[in-house]
């Protein structure tokens, strides 16, 4: 197993789950799910990639059926790593998801390690935003 692979595997719990909009200039972060998202990412050994997250209750009140984004997302798939030297990329290839549109679909993720801690953003933008999320291995 390579040795960003062997870092990877393991589960991550979620620290915090934010995103800028990717024509703001000033970069202010949003929080697409609100404050307080809980979450868990699971990298497996085997090259399987489960991600769970979910709106905390006291956040739960302020979602609308117009929004795009909901209460909880959860996808699943296979996984590859590519990395170099300055740059390590998680091609996530959802199987499911709980947003019907991604099923089938490559999630490409930049990652950072800093000891137990893990950032992930994303490749491309999402509804014209960068999301970012931090992790830390348990």
């Amino acid at each position: 197993m390579p040795p960003v692979q062997s870092q990877l595997v393991g589960t991550w719990k979620l620290i915090e789950f934010k995103a800028t909009r990717e024509n703001d200039p000033s970069k202010i972060p949003i929080y697409p799910m609100g404050h307080g998202v809980q979450g868990m990412l699971q990298y497996s050994h085997d090259g399987y990639v489960s991600v769970h997250l979910m709106r905390s209750s006291a956040d739960a009140a302020y979602i609308t059926q117009d929004s795009p984004y909901q209460k909880y997302v959860a996808y699943a798939g296979r996984y590859e790593v590519d990395w170099n030297d300055k740059i390590i990329l998680l091609r996530h290839y959802l199987t499911f998801c709980s947003y019907p549109d991604w099923a089938g679909s490559l999630q490409i993720r930049q990652a950072e390690f800093h000891g137990n801690y893990l950032t992930l953003q994303t490749v491309n933008p999402l509804q014209g935003e960068v999301h970012l999320s931090q992790y830390f291995k348990v």
